[in-house]
């Protein structure tokens, strides 16, 4: 056998050597305006009609096809340049597999300032959020403890911005339309949500038999990501069982945690809506025991009212947690991270391939017309102009909240003159 190498024997390492910033970094810095073209994996495939157009421009020439318009420049040049530099960034994060995390934190940042509008203004802000202001700071606060992405947060404390008010061209009714977040932690986005499934699953259970069913695991002190994992898992293999595929027929679930008041653990449970026969309590709870092997706690009861069952349903569906899980830092950032690319609702059986989520188009969406920025009408109000205190008015009765925005005098005032905020022009009394 060969000697054991002394300390002596062994030559030295050389340290490593100094390595040029890449293009890349460079690019974040603003070292450089724009990345080289350093490619793609994934190019588009060159059809004919690409081919021709590259032939007619070596020619000089770019015609095009009778009845086909010829291609038009982009509104904003320096918004499609910032798109392709910030695509050719992640095409080469994708590239090189040494790119480290805050590399893609830069690009995922570089991505959202190019896609999302502006930051809101105060007024804006004060009219989507002012009612949950205390809770909102905690909520982002948690978002944050979770590790939420750069883009996930500027989205999160942008909600509402772009605010522009809109009047109906025949009935004169008024609407505020915004960019907003769609965050299921951002509570005026989470109900509207929840609106929205509470309108589907109402239209499904109106007619016909159906049940309300709680199923519930025994507390434990697993992460909460794997205890949802486990509910989720024991539920596929509830539907299995042939108790449940003899008396329903189809339904859906949503998922509700919230520490327990006996012993702080976490409390995991799914709250179910399914149609078909009635479901004994007794043989349902013998068959969660065989599933779980720990649990027999369930609750069966008939829908009465389709109404109240679907609104107390769905609004687990938008956010999973109690009221006073909020309060609490760490245990909020618990719920967020163990949440996050989860889905909370889900459908089974019949109502497989139904969106609860889906809204039909509103036919009168076309006839609301912008007149003026929200910005410019919470000022024009503040400076005592007749019809902006009337429009204002009518906006604040049709916002579907349980405060409402803020009276006139509570708006803060933006930094920005309302005399720059006059893009889609004047309104008219």
């Amino acid at each position: 056998m060969d000697a054991t190498p002394t300390p002596a024997d062994v030559p030295p390492v050389s340290p490593a050597p100094s390595r040029a910033p890449s293009d890349a970094t460079l690019f974040l810095t603003g070292a450089i305006p724009h990345l080289p073209d350093i490619g793609t994996n994934h190019r588009k495939k060159r059809t004919r009609a690409d081919r021709r157009r590259g032939r007619q421009e070596k020619e000089g020439r770019n015609e095009e096809p009778e009845g086909r318009p010829a291609p038009t420049a982009p509104a904003d040049p320096h918004q499609d340049r910032t798109d392709r530099d910030t695509a050719r960034y992640l095409n080469w994060l994708s590239d090189h597999p040494d790119a480290t995390a805050d590399d893609w934190a830069d690009a995922e940042a570089a991505r959202t300032r190019a896609l999302w509008p502006e930051p809101a203004a105060d007024e804006e802000l004060d009219w989507r959020h002012s009612y949950w202001w205390v809770r909102r700071r905690k909520v982002y606060a948690a978002m944050v403890a979770a590790g939420m992405s750069a883009a996930r947060l500027e989205r999160f404390t942008n909600c509402g911005t772009g605010a522009t008010v809109c009047v109906h061209e025949t009935t004169g009714e008024t609407c505020v339309r915004a960019t907003y977040c769609h965050d299921r932690w951002c509570d005026p986005c989470a109900r509207a949500k929840a609106l929205a499934i509470a309108e589907n699953v109402q239209s499904r259970i109106e007619d016909g038999r159906h049940l309300h069913v709680v199923l519930t695991t025994r507390h434990n002190t697993l992460p909460l990501a794997d205890q949802i994992d486990r509910i989720y898992r024991h539920f596929k293999k509830l539907r299995k069982h042939p108790l449940w595929q003899a008396a329903v027929t189809g339904g859906c679930a949503f998922l509700q945690v919230h520490p327990s008041h006996r012993d702080g653990l976490w409390h995991v449970h799914l709250h179910l809506v399914v149609s078909g026969h009635w479901l004994d309590s007794r043989e349902l709870s013998a068959a969660w025991l065989a599933v779980t092997g720990d649990s027999d706690n369930v609750h069966v009861s008939a829908i009465a009212d389709a109404r109240a069952a679907a609104r107390e349903c769905s609004r687990y569906a938008a956010k999973p947690i109690d009221a006073g899980t909020i309060h609490h830092a760490d245990l909020l950032a618990e719920v967020m991270s163990a949440t996050t690319g989860r889905h909370l609702c889900l459908t089974f059986g019949a109502w497989r391939g139904k969106r609860l989520t889906h809204r039909d188009p509103d036919p009168d969406a076309k006839f609301f017309k912008p007149v003026c920025r929200l910005v410019e009408l919470i000022s024009r109000a503040q400076a005592g102009d007749s019809w902006a205190k009337h429009t204002l008015d009518a906006l604040r009765r049709r916002a579907h909240r349980p405060t409402g925005p803020p009276e006139l005098e509570s708006f803060r005032r933006t930094l920005v003159p309302a005399a720059d905020c006059t893009e889609l022009g004047t309104p008219t009394p």
